[in-house]
């Protein structure tokens, strides 16, 4: 399982954001990259797509990869970084 930049924050030199579709490559038996969480989306094939990637996982023993796309990236709410507004002597000092 790992968690992603949006597909539209790929290719562009985002930060936060590197190649993690297929990065295990053919040693998965099974991958799919999981659209971010929105209104338009369907939740019941994300859903869906977890359940076969459990099935696959455990009937065939071996690794699957699911790639999670997220717009939000998926530090606290609160603390050090957040709260500093970017600034980053507010950070070091």
């Amino acid at each position: 399982l790992t968690a992603d930049r949006p597909y539209e924050n790929r290719d562009t030199g985002a930060n936060q954001a590197i190649d993690q579709v297929k990065i295990f490559g053919s040693y998965v038996r099974w991958f799919r990259d999981i659209l971010p969480p929105s209104c338009e989306t369907n939740l019941g094939v994300g859903l869906a797509d977890l359940g076969h990637a459990y099935n696959v996982a455990t009937e065939d023993a071996g690794p699957v990869h699911v790639n999670v796309q997220f717009r939000e990236n998926l530090s606290p709410d609160g603390g050090e970084i957040r709260n500093s507004g970017g600034r980053r002597e507010e950070m070091d000092g």
